[in-house]
């Protein structure tokens, strides 16, 4: 079992996992996903996948970085269901504002 919280970066992070011992391969499998456009510079997007996970929740709280957003995924029985709504934009730290196109070299 897992917990953790956390905050870096103007972002805030908790998570709690309790993961099957047994599922040696630890590997994701996408089952479904979907993104949509929501306002000019947001996206939202829903993902199913197959994990490893018997329980489980995280939530991320972002600002001021790449893609901040909120992040939030449940897991159950080796399934996670996952919703993002993020910037799409990056944030440039040097001059504290928005870019459209990553300048940075991450």
């Amino acid at each position: 079992m897992e917990i953790k919280l956390g905050y870096h970066a103007h972002t805030i992070n908790f998570s709690f996992t309790l993961s099957n011992p047994f599922y040696v391969l630890k590997r994701y499998k996408n089952i479904w996903v979907r993104n949509w456009r929501v306002a000019k510079h947001t996206n939202f997007e829903l993902e199913l996948y197959k994990g490893y996970e018997l329980l489980g929740f995280s939530l991320s709280l972002s600002a001021k970085r790449n893609h901040a957003g909120i992040f939030i995924s449940v897991d159950l029985l080796g399934y996670t269901v996952s919703l993002d709504l993020h910037d799409t934009r990056y944030w440039d730290v040097d001059t504290k504002t928005w870019h459209t196109q990553n300048t940075t070299g991450e």
